[in-house]
């Protein structure tokens, strides 16, 4: 078994997310509080980067369905807890979380994540290049489908 989908699966298993409460008891917990930006850097963010990155190599190489969005979720939970810990995102771990969006072709995700990448000062133009071209490939597809649909 592959070192990273160790990772992966320690990752699933441990990562418990907050399930949403449709009318509580009681007042609702206030709204999270947004962070201006990252405040952890360095070392230590190095070291949060090279995890998340284990968890997506273990995502990458999963054979998974392309309708399953599984792999986008796992991006967006590591997104959400990075960002959380106010760590700085280095740009392979943002083309990492681009790269498992697009294998299931969550291209809503994969838009999310570009201006991300941007906002964080990253540019990555090969993989803006890859996703326009997804995006392209789909929206052919989505065509050539409506067109035979019109035909029948």
């Amino acid at each position: 078994m592959p070192a990273h989908f160790e990772s992966l699966v320690n990752f699933v298993a441990f990562n418990h997310r907050k399930q949403r409460i449709f009318l509580p008891e009681g007042d609702p917990p206030p709204p999270r509080t947004v962070r201006k930006g990252p405040e952890i850097r360095g070392k230590d963010a190095q070291q949060a980067n090279l995890e998340a990155q284990m968890v997506l190599r273990g995502a990458l190489e999963m054979d998974v369905d392309r309708s399953n969005q599984f792999l986008s979720s796992v991006a967006s939970s590591l997104y959400d807890q990075l960002s959380a810990a106010s760590v700085e995102i280095q740009a392979e771990t943002f083309s990492m979380m681009v790269r498992a969006c697009m294998k299931v072709l969550d291209l809503s995700a994969c838009r999310d994540f570009l201006l991300r990448i941007e906002a964080a000062g990253h540019v990555d133009a090969a993989l803006l290049d890859q996703v326009m071209e997804l995006h392209w490939e789909q929206k052919r597809q989505t065509e050539a489908l409506e067109v035979w649909i019109m035909g029948v």
